[in-house]
């Protein structure tokens, strides 16, 4: 019987002390950003460690949570380019693009998308408008130069790598390593 009683007075004392309390658990407006900026640094995380299924399952969660994120979409279209699913990366990178239009990065990783896919034109394009926004980007010039070599247009390939290799000099091995690997050539 004392037990019940005590059982019973600390439920009653829970109860009011909760209706008093301030909720821990109030979320600001913008909720839906947070849990998806959670989701993509989660993604972020799985990518950093080469799990790009797993990284591709939280950017799918962050774009169900929060449609309307830019970053969401060129995070996915970066982890579906990792897995090969070039159609799809570059869907999400346009998408990304329709959201933030001035984003120089997508325009960069959706020349590249391009380049793969065997759309040298547009590629290009999009190099030249990432360059237009912001010309120190040094894998838009790698990238660009795959697409003038894909044309044919040699010389214009090698300006845009040695002007990718004076911005970085790590991209002299990022484009040698894409352009001669097998699994990349068109």
């Amino acid at each position: 019987m004392n037990r019940n009683r005590s059982l019973a007075r600390g439920v009653i004392f829970l109860t009011i002390l909760c209706w008093f309390t301030p909720s821990p658990t109030a979320q600001p407006l913008t909720s839906l950003s947070a849990t998806a900026a959670s989701y993509i640094e989660r993604g972020n995380a799985w990518a950093a460690k080469g799990e790009w299924e797993r990284a591709l399952t939280d950017y799918d969660l962050a774009i169900a949570t929060d449609p309307s994120a830019a970053g969401s979409y060129y995070s996915r279209g970066v982890a579906r380019w990792r897995l090969k699913d070039y159609e799809r990366a570059r869907a999400d990178f346009t998408r990304a693009l329709q959201l933030k239009p001035h984003d120089s990065q997508a325009y960069a990783e959706r020349c590249g998308v391009r380049f793969l896919l065997g759309d040298p034109e547009g590629a290009i394009g999009d190099c030249s408008r990432a360059l237009e926004l912001e010309p120190r980007i040094s894998r838009a010039w790698s990238n660009c130069g795959l697409a003038r070599s894909l044309k044919g247009d040699y010389a214009g390939a090698l300006a845009d790598f040695d002007r990718a290799i004076k911005l970085d000099p790590r991209s002299a091995f990022n484009s040698s390593n894409c352009f001669c690997n097998s699994e990349f050539m068109l």
